[in-house]
Parts: structure tokens; sequence; C-alpha cells
């Protein structure tokens, strides 16, 4: 394995980064103690096991980030921030010298290593979570740990893992990132997820998977977390995210067909292959449920309009009746 590979996928994630960085920042936020409870176990209980920073210092970015989000926070929200808290944090260790000196070409097609892009998974398809022995005791918070929920009142200097531009950058990207690729699917009771959900399910069942609704629910765990809990290495999260960010919201439900069937990632080429294929499926079936929809309105809209007639002309009679009764009063 080239020791140069995770680099790729860093500038990779930041080329896509860079654009989310140069929208509007957030507004301010009004959490509600409900809220800020959520988010307080939410991080104690993120471990960052893909790296070797400091989980504290991780941990108290990642708080001071997310109670800043002007929007009600959700499950789930915390894995995947905590992925871009790392990515930042990571970015202030390393200059432009030394990544512009990496051979792209070099690395673009090594997947010598076994154990690239490896998930850790259960038989009949089932994805566990990840099997990385957790460095980091959830039990038993100490004097330090509780220092991590210190709320700032201003967003600067939270630790020394990163600069207060950068962390500003942090702030605006991940803002619209979770607004725009989050939110979408979990608005209205999960209409969005819920259909998109439809559509993958339609797919494993023509393959004789035969996954109902309500095991599906169980994939939210994968989905909402953008797989960043079951893959094991953190070159790999960089490169699914990239993925999810340059794609629509579907892209999610076809990364979760194609880790439904395979144990990695594998060469890279062929499984951006398979993306492609899968998301060509997606997309049509997507669009045949559409028509479907389409269909049964359009067979239905006669009755529909007939019915709506009918209880117009019903409630003429009924006034003229009141009329005629009180005239002849």
């Amino acid at each position: 394995m080239s020791k140069n590979r995770s680099w790729k996928d860093f500038l990779a994630l930041r080329s896509v980064m860079s654009r989310y960085e140069s929208k509007k920042a957030p507004g301010t936020p009004d959490k509600s103690q409900d809220d800020l409870s959520v988010i307080k176990v939410d991080v104690e209980r993120t471990y960052f096991d893909y790296g070797d920073m400091d989980v504290a210092l991780l941990r108290k970015e990642l708080f001071n980030l997310l109670i800043r989000m002007p929007f009600e926070y959700v499950q789930g929200m915390n894995d995947v921030a905590a992925v871009l808290v790392y990515f930042y944090a990571e970015s202030e260790s390393v200059d432009d010298v030394t990544l512009n000196s990496i051979d792209v070409d070099d690395i673009a097609s090594d997947d010598s290593d076994k154990d690239r892009g490896e998930i850790s998974r259960c038989k009949n398809g089932q994805i566990a979570g990840s099997s990385t022995t957790c460095k980091h005791n959830s039990g038993g918070k100490s004097a330090a740990d509780e220092s991590i929920f210190e709320e700032l009142e201003k967003y600067a200097d939270v630790t020394n893992l990163m600069s207060n531009a950068t962390r500003n950058r942090m702030l605006t990207a991940v803002y619209h990132i979770i607004k725009d690729k989050y939110l979408c699917l979990v608005q209205h009771e999960f209409k969005t997820y819920l259909a998109k959900n439809k559509v993958m399910l339609n797919l494993l069942n023509r393959e004789q998977k035969n996954v109902s609704v309500n095991e599906s629910i169980k994939f939210m765990n994968y989905t909402l977390t953008w797989f960043s809990r079951i893959l094991r290495r953190k070159d790999d999260i960089y490169f699914i995210f990239k993925i999810i960010l340059e794609e629509d919201v579907g892209m999610l439900f076809v990364l979760m067909l194609k880790f439904y069937n395979e144990k990695n990632i594998g060469n890279r080429k062929m499984f951006m292959l398979d993306l492609k294929n899968l998301n060509y499926e997606f997309k049509e079936e997507e669009n045949e449920i559409r028509k479907k929809k389409f269909k049964f309105w359009k067979n239905n809209l006669g009755f529909f309009v007939i019915a709506v007639l009918i209880g117009i002309n019903l409630e003429m009679l009924f006034f003229s009746c009141c009329v005629g009764t009180c005239k002849g009063n």
C-alpha cells in the first residue's frame, strides 16, 4: 500500500469541502435544554476510532460545533460531523508543500492492502458495528470529561486542534452539508427517507432478498451515519463521504445496496463502476414508482371530480331546502 494513499482521499474530500466553505455562514442558534442534553449524550459516545488524535479535544470541538447548528438536532448528526471535525483537525497538521509533493497517479489504482475498505458485518447481509476495539471508556465521566461540555460564549479557541479561521470554515461547511444532505431526509416525519427507502427495498426484493419495511429501519444506523461506524479505515471514510457529498441523497441508499451484498470496497475503479450501475437502476425504479403514482391519480381523477361535484350539489340542495323552509315559516 502506498504511504500516500490516504492523502489522496484527504485531498479529494478537501476539494469538495471548499465548495461548502464559501457559502454563507449560519445564523445564531437557539438550542433548547433537551437539544443540548441529547447532543451531550451523543458526543460522549463518539470515539473517533479512525484516528489517533486526542479524543477529549475532538469531542470538545464536536460539541461546540453541534450546539451552533441553527436547527433542531437529530441523533446521528454527530457521526457525520465527527468525521468532518477530524478532517479539519487533520488539515492543520499538513502543509500544502507536503500535499503537492504527493504523486496521485502512484496511488490511484493501489488496492493491494487486503483490509482495504473492509466493513464489519454479520451473516445474511446484516452489517454490524465496527469491531475496532474502543480505546476510550464511555462509563464514569471524570472532571476532565465534564470540561468538554462547557459551552463557550464565542466560537473561538475551543482547543488547540485548529485555528479559529479553520474552525469558522468548518462551521459554515458542516452547517450547509447537514442542511442540504441530512435534514431533507429526516424532516416531515422522514418523508423523503421513506420514499428513497422504498426504492431500495424494491431493488433488494427483486434480488430475492425479501427485506420488509420494518426490517429496513435498522439500515438507518448506516445510512444516517454515512457508514462511518462500519468502515475501518479513515481513507475509506473520506472516500465514501466525498461520493455522498457529490451526489444527491439517493446515493446513501445506493451505497446501502452495495454494502448489503459486499463486505468491502475493494478496487476503487470497480466499486465506482458498480455504484454507477446501481445508481442507474435506483433512478429507473424511482421513475417507475413515480409513473405508477401519476397513473393512479390520473385514473382516479374522474372519480374524485364526480365525488366533489356530488358533494357540492348535495350542499346546494340542502341549502335550498333550508332557504325554502325559512321562507315558508
